[in-house]
Order: structure tokens, then sequence, then C-alpha cells
């Protein structure tokens, strides 16, 4: 049956992997794609879609904003109450899986890892249970170091910096960060170098990073 998704995704990159992704799961079905809310939500006024998929963290929304995040979901699932809804975000946890559940998504699950094949088993299982939640296993790695000041993403990637990259290139070390967090190579540079000058500022980093 010809099925109608969405994809809504900042990241340019991200975006047009989800919609491959997507595609080859869907087989005849039609994937659009938004980078923004609004862009978003024109799409659901012209479109019946049977399926959306939606990170969260769109531009204009603070990653550390819970309300802001919520009300993307919320909006969303509004233009577009007649479809099966999928949160995807690299910044996972449990409180807002619960809160999109809340607001009536169908499922909640981490970016790292979400090849077609994970995608395909998502999707068929979703008839067969009220809410599918997969969290990524980053969160439960424990940081040798917790610093003051620092968002949990940033925590995360400077623990990955100064504990796992040893033997890695600085850019396979992104690379990695990437791939873990479902983000470009580039973000995860940003990422780290921000955090690596919040600590210098504040005397924190440790020597030899």
């Amino acid at each position: 049956m010809r099925s109608n998704a969405l994809v809504v995704e900042d990241q340019d990159l991200m975006r047009q992997v989800l919609m491959a992704e997507l595609q080859s799961v869907l087989k005849d079905g039609v994937v659009h794609a938004a980078g923004t809310l609004d862009g978003a939500l024109a799409l659901c006024r012209d479109h019946d879609f049977d399926l959306v998929l939606i990170d969260p963290g769109l531009p204009g929304v603070r990653p550390t904003s819970k309300s802001g995040r919520l009300s993307v979901v919320e909006d969303i699932i509004d233009s577009a109450p007649q479809a099966i809804h999928i949160v995807i975000t690299g910044s996972d946890t449990k409180a807002e899986a619960v809160a999109c559940q809340k607001l009536g998504a169908n499922a909640y699950v981490s970016k790292v890892g979400l090849d077609r094949n994970r995608l395909r088993k998502i999707i068929s299982e979703l008839p067969e249970t009220d809410f599918y939640v997969s969290y990524s296993e980053v969160r439960s790695l424990a940081p040798e170091f917790l610093y003051q000041g620092l968002t949990s993403r940033e925590q995360a990637i400077i623990d990955f910096m100064f504990r796992e990259q040893k033997g890695m290139k600085r850019r396979e070390a992104y690379a990695a960060i990437g791939t873990r967090f479902g983000i470009t190579s580039d973000s995860a540079e940003k990422y780290f170098k921000r955090a690596r000058a919040k600590l210098i500022r504040r005397g924190l980093l440790p020597s030899g990073n």
C-alpha cells in the first residue's frame, strides 16, 4: 500500500539519511521532509501523512528547553492526528519519553544506530505495543568527571574525548561521536570545542587535554 511519510529534522545530512532509510522501508511510499517547524506544519496542512518522524530539537529550540522540545512534538501531532508519530532524538531521556507518550506519540527512539533494519523493526512492532521506546546506550556510561556548567550532551562528548578516543585521530573521534549521538562530525566538533572552552574559562580542563 502506498504511504505518505514525513521526516522532520533540521540537519541536512541526518534528514537525507532518514529519508533514504525510510524510503527503503516503505518501498512504494512517498517521503517528504522539513527542516523547520513551520515547514513541517505547512506540509501537514497540504498532505495526509501515515507516518511522521519528529526530531524535537529544531532551529530556535534550545536543546535544554523541555517545554520547547515538547511543543514541537505537540504541534506536529496536532497537525497530523491521523498519523503514526515516532519521536527521534540524539538527546533521549526517560522523562521526555513519558511526556511524548502523553502527547500522543507512538514511539520514542534514539538516533544512535537508527538504520533501516531497526526502523523496519520499530514500524512493524508498533501495532502490537502501546508505546515503543528505545534509548541510547550512551546514557548508561558513567563519566569519570562531572563538570558544572556543561549541558548533558557536552558532558557526554567531553567524557568520550577525554576517556574513550585514545588511539583515534580527532576527525575519527568526531565521526564516532556523530554516529553515537546522531549528529554530523562537524556538529560534534563544535560541541566539543564549546565545552572545552567552558572548561578552560573555569580552569577545569584536565592536563593533557
